[in-house]
């Protein structure tokens, strides 16, 4: 089991920069395909919260680092 996930890859292989993820998905070019649908997260969010995914500004880190804010945080 690792301790962190992989930062994600854009479909040319580079490293994705965390920026216009929201665009990238819509378009068919989430560095996270295959490994989570960030579409159906946003479908999630929007029904479930009666509201409108506009923009995505940033991402950072990876996954890893949002538990790990959230521990520090308890």
């Amino acid at each position: 089991m690792s301790f962190h996930d992989d930062w994600p890859k854009m479909p040319d292989d580079s490293d994705f920069d965390g920026k216009q993820l929201l665009s990238l998905v819509r378009s068919g070019n989430s560095p996270f395909h295959g490994v989570w649908d960030i579409n159906l997260l946003i479908r999630e969010i929007e029904e479930n919260l009666g509201a409108e995914v506009i923009d995505i500004p940033i991402i950072f880190k990876g996954s890893n680092n949002y538990v790990s804010s959230y521990l520090q945080s308890l």
